[in-house]
């Protein structure tokens, strides 16, 4: 009988982990995110956010570095009924404690939802395409 139950003990461990388990939200992702900025946990934004998203965490952490530990934390909601999720993109829209919204992008990367965290994501690409033309302007004007 011990002879079959370790067998069966790891068939069934096995088992278990080869089923797909609840992967997050891309709500559950922002609601994560941005509770891991409050929090400093920087490893666990950084998992939670594209490759591309390095840069400006990176870029916050030094900021955050540099400031004083405060017990005020970002207070944000989700607004729920302006999400919008199209097939691998998501846009899950934040309000903050002072009313002030913010959408933020996210991406299915390998099955997992991740946060773009980019300043193209963060400001908009029709906004960049208009710093572009202005820094071109500026070149020009040289």
């Amino acid at each position: 009988m011990k002879k079959l139950i370790a067998p069966l003990f790891i068939l069934l461990s096995l088992t278990a982990f080869s089923f797909d388990v609840k992967k997050s939200t891309p709500e559950e992702t922002v609601t994560n995110f941005l509770n891991a900025i409050n929090d400093r946990d920087w490893e666990k934004a950084k998992f939670l956010a594209t490759p591309e998203s390095e840069e400006l965490l990176d870029m916050i952490i030094g900021f955050a570095e540099m400031a004083p530990d405060s017990s005020d934390n970002y207070r944000f909601v989700i607004v729920h009924e302006k999400t919008i999720i199209n097939n691998d993109l998501a846009e899950i829209n934040v309000r903050d404690e002072n009313g002030d919204e913010m959408i933020y992008k996210v991406k299915k990367i390998e099955k997992e939802w991740k946060v773009d965290f980019t300043i193209e994501a963060i400001l908009g690409e029709d906004y960049m395409k208009e710093m572009d033309g202005l820094m071109e302007d500026m070149e020009e004007e040289e």
